[in-house]
């Protein structure tokens, strides 16, 4: 199993949820909340791990079925752990563990609701 465009493709993957971290961002910001540190500090986290991981292991060529296999199942933990992590951040969540599991409640179970 070839590492790096499994690599490669994670680094791509947190840069693009890194930038759209920046949208609620704004928003935040348009509306006065508390929640643009927290939201920015995220975004930052995850483009700059993601550029980590992009710009060295630049891959070009063809993937087998074990790379692709890996890069979902990675994409997916990757991808939640950097979405747990503005609201580990912001405090709503205390825990790094209880914020990453609701933000994976929350994607399949849009009724979930967050403590005051």
């Amino acid at each position: 199993m070839k590492f790096r465009p499994i690599f490669y493709i994670q680094g791509l993957l947190l840069i693009f949820v890194g930038i759209s971290m920046i949208f609620p961002a704004a928003f935040s910001w348009y509306y006065g909340d508390d929640d643009i540190a927290a939201l920015l500090i995220s975004a930052g986290l995850s483009i700059g791990i993601g550029l980590l991981l992009y710009f060295p292991l630049r891959f070009k060529g063809e993937l087998r079925i074990r790379e692709s296999y890996a890069i979902v199942t990675l994409g997916w933990i990757v991808c939640s752990l950097a979405g747990s992590l503005p609201f580990y951040i912001s405090g709503y969540i205390p825990s790094f563990t209880d914020a990453f599991f609701r933000n994976n409640v929350r994607i399949y179970d849009h009724r979930c609701e967050y403590p005051e």
